[in-house]
C-alpha cells in the first residue's frame, strides 16, 4: 500500500502525459529506485537494531540467571523450593527487572543483584498468577535512605505512585530484606501495594485478583477493627492507618512470620 502511494505521487509530479516518453520513463524509475533505496535502508537498519537488542538480551540472562541463583540461595524463602521452582522463580525475577527502568536519585547506579533482591518481593506476591510484572509500574525509583516527599513535609522510606512508579528508600529496604523474621519489610510491603494498584485496571485483565481482594476485605473486616482495641498484637500500629496499610502488613508478617500470624489471626492466615 505504501509503495502505491508512492507511485502514485510520481506519476503526479512526472505529470501522465510525459510517460510515454523515455525521460519521462527513466524520472520514474529512478524516482521508484530511491523510494526502495531508503525503505530497504531503514528496514535493514530496523532488523540489525533489533538483532542487537535480542542478543544484549540473551547476554543479559546468560550472564545472570546463576548470579541470581546463588544470591537467593542464600535465602530462607527461596532455599526450601524445589529446584525446578527456583529456576521458574529465578526466570521470573529477570522478566521482571527486564520490564523495569530502575532510576536512581541522589546516588550511584546501582548493580545486577539490587535489581535483583528489589525484583524478590514481587515475584514472591505473584508466584502462582500468570501476570507477575506489574505492568502498570513502568518505574521503580530509588533513593539512598528516607526522602522528603515533594507535595509534603514528611519523610518517606517507601511509596507507590499510581501513576506507574514504585519508589524506595535503599536503606530501609535492605534492612527488610535481610532481617527475615521481624515482620517489617520495605520491599514486601510496597510490592503489596503495587500489586493491590495493578490489579485496578482491566486492561491487566485481574479479574480473579480482584475477586480475592474483595473477599479477602469482607472476610478480615472484624480483624481490622479489633486492632484498634487490642492491647498488644503481632502487627505494629501503623496497620490501623487505613484498610490499604492493613492488607500490606499482614502481607508482610504472612512471609515473615507465619506461626505467630496464624495462631493470632487464623482468619487472617488461611
Amino acid at each position: 500500500m505504501q509503495i502505491l502511494v508512492i507511485l502514485n505521487f510520481i506519476f503526479y509530479l512526472a505529470d501522465i502525459q510525459t510517460v510515454k516518453d523515455t525521460l519521462g520513463i527513466i524520472f520514474i524509475l529512478a524516482m521508484f529506485a530511491v523510494f526502495m533505496y531508503f525503505k530497504i535502508s531503514e528496514d535493514l537498519k530496523q532488523a540489525e537494531e533489533e538483532s542487537k537488542r535480542e542478543e544484549e538480551r540473551r547476554r543479559f540472562f546468560k550472564n545472570n540467571k546463576q548470579i541470581a541463583y546463588d544470591l537467593f540461595n542464600q535465602n530462607n524463602y527461596f532455599k526450601q523450593m524445589p529446584d525446578k521452582l527456583k529456576w521458574q522463580f529465578v526466570l521470573r525475577i529477570m522478566l521482571f527487572i527486564e520490564s523495569k527502568e530502575f532510576v536512581v536519585k541522589k546516588m550511584d547506579p546501582i548493580t545486577f543483584e539490587q535489581k535483583a533482591k528489589i525484583a524478590f518481593p514481587a515475584i514472591q506476591l505473584t508466584l502462582g498468577l500468570e501476570n507477575f510484572t506489574f505492568d502498570h509500574f513502568k518505574k521503580i525509583i530509588l533513593y539512598p535512605t528516607k526522602y522528603r516527599s515533594i507535595n509534603q513535609n514528611v519523610y518517606y522510606e517507601g511509596e507507590v505512585n499510581t501513576k506507574g512508579a514504585i519508589v524506595l528508600s535503599l536503606e530501609n529496604f535492605e534492612k527488610g530484606y535481610n532481617d527475615y523474621h521481624d515482620g517489617i519489610n520495605l520491599g514486601l510491603h510496597e510490592m503489596a501495594h503495587a500489586l493491590r494498584f495493578n490489579s485496578f485496571f482491566r486492561k491487566y485483565d485481574n479479574s480473579k485478583l480482584n475477586e480475592q481482594f474483595v473477599k479477602f476485605r469482607l472476610e478480615t473486616n472484624d480483624e481490622y477493627i479489633g486492632l484498634k482495641t487490642k492491647i498488644s498484637s503481632i502487627f505494629r500500629t501503623y496497620a490501623q492507618s487505613n484498610y490499604e496499610e492493613f492488607f500490606a502488613v499482614c502481607i508482610e508478617n504472612f512471609f515473615e512470620r507465619p506461626l505467630e500470624l496464624k495462631a493470632e489471626f487464623p482468619q487472617l492466615f488461611d
